[in-house]
């Protein structure tokens, strides 16, 4: 089924000018502290020069804390709008996912009802998995003989953090996830010690 377009379709063009207009002072204060930088000095030759950079860092850090304040606070009338579109579409999809989860327990239990049933296990051949492991239908995994196949899904159980092949795994990874990695990496062990990963160094404005 195709979605249709947009009931509330937003005139961008006309929000950013709204948001321009309100928003003049803080446009302005940006600009006088962006062109400041061409006064910095490439290279801090005395503590004074150190001193006033750090003061200029200060006051860039109170426009950036201000301008997020002020996002929020333009942002908050469309987050509540939102809410209430996510609450109305609640109102369609709770019931089916009820449904669903009441349709999954019911297999499930089918499922263990079998296994149950068997009354030798060691009589039963071994069953082959969908990774071509052996599985045994007393040990880990259920006999799923009488439960159609389309509604089966394999899931983790568990691992051995020992012996995973993190090789496999490193494409999976996206780079959001590898920058959590390694600044955990960096918190522990310090900078410069991690290949293929650049540091630097940046003036802490709190």
């Amino acid at each position: 089924m195709a979605v249709r377009s947009n009931l509330f379709d937003v005139d961008a063009p006309a929000l950013d000018r709204l948001l321009r207009e309100a928003n003049e002072r803080l446009i302005a204060r940006r600009d006088a502290l962006v062109a400041a930088m061409a006064r910095v000095p490439e290279v801090f030759e005395s503590r004074d020069e150190v001193e006033r950079a750090r003061v200029y860092a200060a006051q860039i850090g109170k426009l950036l804390r201000e301008c997020d304040r002020q996002r929020k606070a333009d942002k908050a009338t469309f987050i509540k709008a939102g809410k209430s579109v996510d609450g109305f579409f609640a109102t369609i999809s709770q019931p089916a996912v009820e449904a669903l989860r009441e349709l999954e327990s019911r297999m499930n239990h089918a499922v263990q009802s079998e296994r149950q049933a068997v009354p030798d296990p060691s009589s039963i051949p071994i069953i082959q998995a969908a990774d071509q492991s052996v599985i045994h239908p007393e040990g880990e995994a259920p006999t799923t003989a009488h439960v159609p196949e389309d509604v089966l899904v394999w899931e983790v159980e568990g691992f051995d953090r020992a012996r995973l092949d993190m090789e496999v795994l490193r494409g999976l990874f996206t780079d959001r996830e590898l920058g959590i990695v390694i600044q955990r990496h960096l918190n522990k062990i310090g900078p410069n010690a991690l290949r293929g990963v650049t540091y630097r160094k940046k003036v802490r404005l709190h």
